[in-house]
């Protein structure tokens, strides 16, 4: 499988879920991690398409989120995962300000690791949310993007990304990206 396959099978069927999902919307309104439901989501996923699946998975003493391996081949894969609850005020959203600053030290050192480990194709995924509204926060907004989603994307060889909206139409992103 190509890397645009697997990341189009993971943003659609990530998509479906989170959208369908009542209670994600808690955690963005709250500005919490839900990264073990997306581990969980993931490798549900991928047991569609892949017979080998290894979550957290400790390769030289490197743990990695999920490996796992195509049935077609013998070629092994690893990603990466994170969520990043953002500042951002929206009407459904609580007064907790989170930098993520820390989450995107957090991505980049995954994708430092992951050059160092011997896997055929090496991945990150991970949720942004909530983003601000069309025309909201704006300048904030194309900043954000400038600067964090930049520093990322400059240790990528490609990254691919979709909006979609929680039940409560608060806005999030899906980013994937090959290492």
């Amino acid at each position: 499988m190509r890397f645009e396959d697997l990341a189009t099978l993971l943003i659609d069927s990530l998509i479906e879920k989170i959208e369908s999902y009542e209670i994600l919307s808690i955690f963005a309104k709250n500005r919490a991690n839900f990264e073990g439901w997306l581990k969980v989501e993931v490798c549900d996923i991928l047991q569609k398409d892949f017979d080998k699946i290894w979550p957290e998975y400790s390769d030289s003493g490197n743990m990695i989120d999920i490996v796992f391996k195509n049935h077609n081949c013998n070629k092994k894969w690893a990603i990466e995962l994170k969520t990043v609850p953002t500042q951002y005020k929206t009407p459904n959203t609580l007064e907790r300000g989170r930098s993520i600053d820390n989450k995107k030290k957090s991505i980049v050192e995954d994708i430092e690791k992951l050059r160092t480990l011997n896997f055929d194709k090496k991945i990150v995924l991970f949720l942004v949310y909530p983003l601000a509204y069309e025309n909201q926060f704006e300048e904030k907004r194309v900043n954000m993007e400038k600067s964090h989603l930049q520093y990322i994307q400059e240790r990528l060889r490609r990254i691919l990304s979709r909006n979609f909206n929680f039940t409560d139409r608060d806005i999030g992103k899906i980013y994937i990206g090959l290492v």
